[in-house]
């Protein structure tokens, strides 16, 4: 994968981290906007000061998975691995369906008390969008690596005068006595 197609993929997951610290939803009660909290909020939990008293906002599962597997997601693009690209597309759709779930959830908690209405923020939808694009350009990534074939059948000299051999499976340059592929461990053909 080119250094710019992961610094792309980078740029995605850090933008999902940066969408937690955007306003996420409003709570309201009895249409009296209450407090607006962010996603680091859903993730910490926060007291907040009702008008009747303080209520404790508990730390909120799904919201604390997003954040480990956007932060997962971001380490991923660090790390050089066969098949890396298809780990981050899994990261980003899973981010995806947490924060769906999220949202599942905190309408569950909603449905228990009347009077509490929740908006979503703009924080929310960036973080679903981001979670989203970060999966479908990473599986973009992992379709490009799979279906581009090296050309094996150049005849070309390297720097040390020895013939290039190129493994058919990831197109690496090996040495011409490697009986297996030095990135991915396929057999070489002769």
């Amino acid at each position: 994968m080119s250094k710019t197609k992961k610094n792309i993929l980078r740029g995605i997951f850090l933008f999902v981290l940066i969408c937690f610290f955007f306003p996420f939803v409003t709570v309201s009660c009895q249409n009296k906007e209450i407090e607006t909290l962010n996603g680091i909020n859903m993730v910490t939990g926060k007291k907040i000061d009702t008008g009747y008293g303080t209520e404790k906002i508990k730390p909120q599962k799904f919201a604390i998975l997003a954040l480990i597997v956007a932060v997962a997601g971001l380490a991923i693009t660090f790390v050089k691995f066969n098949k890396s690209s298809l780990v981050s597309a899994a990261s980003g759709l899973l981010g995806f369906m947490l924060i769906l779930l999220q949202r599942h959830d905190i309408s569950g908690q909603i449905e228990e008390n009347e009077y509490v209405t929740v908006d979503y923020k703009i924080g929310f939808y960036l973080l679903l969008l981001s979670f989203l694009a970060a999966a479908i350009y990473s599986a973009y990534l992992f379709i490009l690596e799979s279906t581009s074939v090296p050309d094996t059948t150049s005849n070309t000299i390297n720097a040390s005068g020895a013939k290039k051999k190129f493994c058919t499976k990831c197109g690496a340059e090996n040495s011409g006595g490697n009986a297996f592929c030095i990135k991915c461990g396929e057999k070489m053909e002769i």
